[in-house]
């Protein structure tokens, strides 16, 4: 894969752990989970602000498509809670999908780019 691990299990999780470390780490289970969790769903509602906005906003659709590192990175310096695995996926996912889907949207809801060319 890329490197990016989407929940680990756990084998993966305890690996190498000695019996008192696994001890621990099973006993802060439960803070661990509520804290990901907590986490995870704000990063996932981040996801799907940006995705939406990729889909409505025509300006900021074009320059994600030639600079989609850079928005990403931006994005996430202003506070816009990203992993590395997420900025990685948004950048992999095939660029004509957010012109083709945002054709597809009600232009009622589209935020058009107000420059020329």
């Amino acid at each position: 894969m890329d490197g990016c691990t989407f929940g680990r299990g756990f084998d993966g999780e305890m690996a190498g752990m000695s019996f008192a470390g696994r001890d621990r780490h099973l006993a802060t289970a439960p803070n661990r989970l509520n804290r990901d969790r907590g986490r995870n769903a704000m990063s996932q509602k981040t996801v799907q602000a940006i995705i939406g906005r990729l889909l409505t906003d025509e300006d900021f659709r074009q320059h994600f498509l030639q600079h989609p590192r850079d928005v990403l990175t931006a994005l996430h310096d202003q506070g816009f809670e990203l992993t590395a695995c997420e900025i990685e996926a948004l950048m992999r996912t095939d660029r004509a999908l957010w012109r083709d889907a945002a054709t597809r949207i009600d232009s009622r809801l589209q935020r058009c780019s107000l420059r020329g060319g």
